[in-house]
């Protein structure tokens, strides 16, 4: 697999998200996804990973393939291009640590029991996920290298997102 090759398209054709996964209403899943028009790059992807879905999708009017992936297979993605990625690396950076956090497998079916999250531990998965959505604006600082504490920090006292927590 040429990593490098992977993190240039996804960075140019892939997206990163959490959002609250189906099987709880307290818990977030991380996806990664590549859409293109042309299947032959989406299907060398999925060749070449041995995982994650393939499918041929309607999308504001237009037809487009896609790969994804879901929990542990995207954390595995993201940790191989994160070397090589450029324009989506803070969004990486930032997907990777919001997944290191201590509560990350409670509310969930494979990570152990279910634990019900505290208030802050819920209005800290909001901040991760609305930080993700802002990263696709120009609300986010110029890129430079960050460690994941400063970036949880950075999180936690973006004017944005205080806002969305007020």
């Amino acid at each position: 697999m040429n990593w490098g090759w992977m993190a240039g398209f996804f960075d140019g054709e892939g997206s990163i998200s959490l959002s609250r996964a189906k099987a709880g209403k307290e818990c977030y899943q991380l996806r990664v996804s590549v859409v293109q028009a042309e299947s032959a790059p989406i299907k060398e992807i999925a060749d070449a990973l041995g995982y994650g879905m393939c499918r041929w999708r309607g999308c504001n009017g237009r037809w487009q393939y896609e790969w994804a992936a879901y929990g542990d297979r995207a954390i595995s993605f993201l940790e191989s291009i994160l070397p090589y990625v450029k324009v989506k690396k803070v969004q990486a950076e930032l997907a990777l640590t919001y997944l290191s956090l201590p509560w990350r497998s409670h509310g969930t079916t494979r990570g152990g029991p279910r634990i019900k999250r505290t208030e802050e531990e819920k209005t800290i998965d909001k901040a991760f996920c609305e930080t993700l959505r802002l990263c696709k604006t120009a609300h986010w600082p110029e890129p430079r290298e960050m460690s994941q504490e400063e970036l949880a920090g950075w999180v936690m006292t973006h004017p944005n997102v205080m806002a969305i927590l007020a």
